[in-house]
């Protein structure tokens, strides 16, 4: 997020002169070389958001949270999984923190959350499952699921590509096959019923 806006103020950047649809066909590449350009790395610019959210929570928390929705029904979707019988685990690349005031906000109450502090998605998704079965796994970014697929001790985790996510076209084609594209009907049945 943070590397995309600076991008966009440079103006031989990738984003400005091919734009956003080219920019996104190879968007790790570009964006490891706009790190590059800008002589920054991914940690230093998590921690400077952080910092940002932080500050922006300490001095109005109301209009923060007001500005943040969840995507329609997930949050209710969610609730109903403890009377399935389930515990929800959310696992993020924000902090802990911030996710937890989020969470708060949002009367949304998941049995365990892990934040970017943590470690990789891989790396809690192989803690939890020495202590859980894991059941499924939703994310709403392609790349990751398939990094979890690789990862030993992962290959029959079910897996769920949130379509309702912020998903570029390409991302829905030719999916793997231990990765489901998951509609928005079919995350609103009962987990039983899941493919």
């Amino acid at each position: 997020m943070v590397l995309l806006s600076a991008e966009l103020m440079r103006p031989d950047s990738p984003l400005v002169l091919l734009g956003a649809k080219a920019f996104s066909e190879n968007y790790q590449l570009h964006c490891e070389e706009a790190l590059e350009a800008w002589n920054w790395d991914s940690c230093q610019l998590q921690q400077a958001l952080e910092n940002v959210r932080r500050k922006a929570i300490s001095i109005n928390p109301e209009s923060w949270l007001l500005r943040h929705r969840a995507f329609p029904g997930v949050v209710q979707r969610l609730n109903q999984l403890s009377a399935e019988g389930y515990q929800f685990a959310i696992l993020t690349t924000k902090s802990a923190d911030f996710t937890a005031e989020l969470l708060s906000y949002l009367q949304l109450k998941p049995n365990l959350l892990y934040g970017h502090e943590s470690g990789s998605k891989s790396k809690v998704l192989l803690e939890l499952s020495t202590n859980y079965l894991i059941r499924g796994f939703v994310e709403d970014r392609r790349a990751t699921l398939e990094t979890v697929l690789n990862t030993p001790g992962l290959h029959s985790l079910p897996c769920y590509l949130a379509s309702w996510g912020y998903l570029k076209h390409s991302d829905k084609k030719d999916l793997p096959s231990k990765i489901h594209l998951l509609e928005k009907r079919t995350f609103m049945t009962p987990l039983a019923s899941w493919p």
